[in-house]
């Protein structure tokens, strides 16, 4: 800096350097000046404000907090630094937003940065509320409508998110971010049809190849009919032919494209090829997604214990944290070092209780490189996805090598196609005699599933058939599934059941979308207009309510091409009998092996004939269902809180690391034949 250059100019032509983009010349201003003026607190603000913007977040955050510390009172230092901490998900970010709100009320930034955390905490009623009250005071600011139409989004209102969108698009009428959130909405109401139009828009506003993958990807969760099943994929399979010729770049894939194979799960087909395909789709377009940790490059060390990164976005009150939340703490420790990564819920008391069954805990940035990166520093063994293909970040995460060994579990019941995971964790009961055309993984059949689910314990006195209006004289059969397990294949099985059981009615539960609860309506119309009548739909309820609901009907009947889980569990604790169906894949089969397990193998059907002849029989046997009810308790031992479960998981995660430890991998086949 020139001798008779001010302090303070100095630090405009810094600002000015910043502001333009010349980052490097800005920070080497920056450092001068606090090597002449280490007391000069707004450089060390501005100069983290820089090293977030250049990657170091981390880096970025202490400078901001050593800022604080010299001039306490600055609400631009507290909102900077909580923007910083939401991007590193760290907890204190609402209340660092909150302190400058504390010296500035009113201060727009500390505003949304306290609404953005409490909606990354699962406070999103909360941050709803706050971003209402942002537009109130700054109406003609769009870029809350967007905000608060995410936050809708998370709260599972849609239509509200779909108003706001809309506003946002006739005032920027344009824009192709407008279309492509518009489209997301939509797809999440239900209309995949009006979510393409808005995408195949966009793309001619701003070509795109990442909005062109996602028009081709895109599937109503509840399709009309087989067909839509049919040429939605075509569309797709047509998509990535085109794509293989025309190398197709996307710069973020997980912001850009941010969805995973899920719907495909239901088509009841092997998805192997197509998940293949759109994996190698995705590092084609993205090969930084293939991003490797440095201790990677070489072998696990043996000689102490195994360190074991856990890692889920749903470990909290979400069916994966129910199947496997309580396996963190039951790992052996003599053996293994437990890690649990996942995104920060506070404010969920079941997330509280899982993370901290983990030796460690890594609550996972947003940002998906911060995350890479976090996860790189713990240096693990092996690294354990519960779940792949519910959710886009886990997705796109695990196409980075982030330990020697990488597995999933079966918490979404099928192939990722992704090329780092390296084994995939079944269940040899649940598996179909062509497992091995099923799997991108080198699949490992277990003994059961690696589960330790809970009991439900008892609350008091469930409510009955007249508390929750079931019909008193009917047989009642009940499918609680979610509608979009319901595939239109199988539409007949269930109607025809209601023809050979005049008293009948099939209960289903009501989508928290209408028009997915109208397509399946409709679809039944069309299939049994007949006996369509006597298929009612439940609203929507607690859990109480829900066990309540389960325990009530005569039988359990369940859908065929994708089985139930953590529902299988929960109806088994009532009593309730189930009728299964021994499908095509192990996704729809598990509630088969579950039944076979604890001794009810007669409730599982092979034929569509046999399911149909058995769910009649079965609903209105009612000495055969008095004795379901009462096995069921004698043999909770062998269903609920299985050790045996964890210590066979334990024992692969030991037999992975060591056969990577001499450079080898586990054979694709039954455990307990390794």
């Amino acid at each position: 800096m020139p001798a008779d250059t001010t302090i303070d100019t100095a630090l405009d032509e810094a600002l000015a350097l910043h502001q333009a983009g010349s980052l490097a010349e800005a920070e080497g201003r920056y450092r001068a000046l606090l090597s002449l003026a280490p007391e000069l607190s707004q450089a060390r603000h501005l100069l983290g404000v820089l090293r977030h913007q250049t990657g170091d977040t981390s880096g970025g955050a202490r400078l901001i907090k050593a800022a604080i510390l010299q001039s306490p009172d600055e609400p631009v230092y507290h909102g900077n630094l909580s923007t910083l901490l939401i991007a590193l998900a760290d907890p204190l970010a609402e209340a660092v937003a909150a302190r400058s709100l504390v010296l500035a009320p009113g201060y727009a930034d500390g505003l949304i940065n306290r609404a953005t955390a409490r909606l990354h905490r699962g406070a999103i009623h909360e941050a709803v509320d706050d971003f209402r009250v942002l537009i109130r005071q700054s109406p003609g600011d769009m870029a809350l409508y967007d905000r608060l139409a995410n936050a809708l989004d998370a709260a599972g209102d849609f239509r509200g998110a779909l108003s706001w969108r809309r506003r946002l698009a006739c005032a920027v009428p344009d824009s192709s971010q407008c279309e492509a959130d518009l489209a997301s909405s939509l797809m999440m109401s239900g209309d995949a049809g009006g979510a393409r139009r808005h995408l195949v828009r966009g793309n001619t506003l701003a070509p795109s190849a990442a909005i062109l993958f996602r028009a081709a990807h895109i599937q109503n969760r509840v399709p009309t009919d087989a067909d839509e099943i049919a040429a939605g994929r075509q569309r797709l399979f047509d998509f990535l032919d085109r794509a293989e010729t025309e190398n197709p770049e996307v710069a973020n894939p997980a912001r850009e494209i941010g969805v995973t194979n899920f719907n495909f799960t239901y088509h009841d087909v092997n998805n192997r090829d197509l998940a293949r395909r759109i994996g190698a789709f995705h590092l084609q377009a993205a090969p930084d997604l293939a991003w490797t940790a440095p201790h990677c490059r070489r072998r696990p060390s043996p000689g102490k214990r195994i360190r074991v990164a856990i890692v889920s976005v749903f470990l909290g009150s979400h069916t994966i944290g129910k199947l496997f939340g309580a396996v963190l703490a039951r790992l052996p420790r003599d053996r293994f070092e437990v890690v649990a990564g996942s995104h920060a819920k506070p404010g969920d008391a079941a997330w509280v209780a899982h993370m901290r069954g983990a030796d460690a805990q890594v609550v996972l940035s947003h940002d998906l490189a911060e995350a890479r990166r976090q996860l790189a520093t713990i240096e693990a063994d092996i690294l354990l996805y519960l779940d792949i293909g519910m959710d886009p970040f886990t997705y796109f995460l695990a196409f980075s090598r982030l330990a020697p060994v990488q597995a999933v579990c079966v918490g979404h019941p099928d192939t990722t196609g992704i090329p780092t995971i390296d084994y995939f964790l079944t269940s040899r009961g649940s598996e179909p005699a062509d497992w091995r055309e099923h799997y991108t993984e080198r699949a490992v059949l277990l003994d059961e599933f690696p589960f330790f689910y809970n009991r439900p314990r008892p609350v008091g006195d469930l409510p009955g058939r007249e508390d929750l209006g079931l019909p008193e004289k009917a047989t009642v059969y009940t499918c609680p599934q979610t509608l979009f397990k319901m595939h239109p294949d199988h539409d007949d099985v269930f109607l025809e059941i209601l023809r050979r059981d005049p008293k009948g009615v099939l209960m289903l539960i009501k989508s928290a979308q209408p028009l997915e609860t109208e397509r399946i309506r409709a679809r039944l119309n069309r299939a049994g207009p007949d006996v369509a009548d006597r298929v009612h739909f439940q609203p929507r309820m607690n859990g109480f309510e829900y066990l309540g609901f389960v325990g009530a009907a005569d039988l359990l009947v369940e859908t065929f091409g994708f089985a139930g889980g953590n529902s299988t569990y929960e109806a088994l604790s009532t009593g309730t009998p189930i009728l299964a169906y021994a499908g095509k894949h192990m996704r729809s089969r598990v509630t088969m092996d579950l039944l076979t397990m604890i001794g009810l193998g007669d409730c599982v059907a092979t034929s569509r004939e046999e399911f149909i002849t058995s769910a009649v029989e079965l609903a209105n046997d009612t000495e055969r269902r008095r004795e379901t009810r009462r096995h069921v308790p004698e043999a909770s031992p062998m269903l609920f809180e299985r050790q045996s479960a964890v210590d066979e998981l334990a024992d692969f995660l030991d037999r992975a690391v060591d056969a990577a430890r001499a450079g080898a991998w586990l054979e694709a086949g039954p455990s307990s034949h390794q």
